[in-house]
């Protein structure tokens, strides 16, 4: 004869089974998530409000807004470029890639910002942008930087 709280005991302990295995399998999801771009906003020359923020020029920096980290690429350029970009992830790294299409050149220097917004970050990210003139053969490394 066996005792009257051997299946519920069983129940019990396969339930925390269970349930031990998926916290593991989610903790593990969560360290194998890749860096994703979710959005970029472009600004442009003269771009008041942004100067009064961020006076400085060829520069960039990060900050996270709540499970966003936001990278800007602030290049200072002639007022007449017309860039493209494109962005390619990887795991932690983020290469972005930019490029001047337009032979125009006007009498001023302006400052554009590319902000980048990322989701899907980890402990560590690693940002390199890669600038293109006009006319230029090849991209080269224009900036560095990580995250944290």
């Amino acid at each position: 004869m066996r005792p009257k709280f051997f299946l519920p005991g069983l129940v019990l302990l396969l339930f925390f089974a269970s349930c031990e295995k998926k916290v593991e399998n989610e903790s593990q999801q969560l360290k194998n998530e890749h860096i994703k771009l979710v959005d970029t906003d472009y600004f442009g020359c003269f771009d008041e409000a942004f100067l009064k923020d961020y006076p400085v020029s060829d520069t960039m920096f990060y900050n996270v807004v709540d499970d966003t980290l936001m990278l800007n690429v602030v290049m200072n350029q002639n007022c007449a470029a017309r860039h493209t970009d494109s962005v390619v992830t990887n795991k932690d790294t983020a290469s972005i890639y930019i490029q001047n299409n337009s032979m125009d050149i006007a009498n001023c220097i302006c400052d554009y910002r590319f902000q980048y917004h990322f989701a899907g970050f980890g402990e560590q990210v690693h940002f390199e942008v890669f600038y293109k003139p006009f006319e230029e053969a090849d991209f080269t490394l224009w900036g560095e930087l990580e995250y944290p």
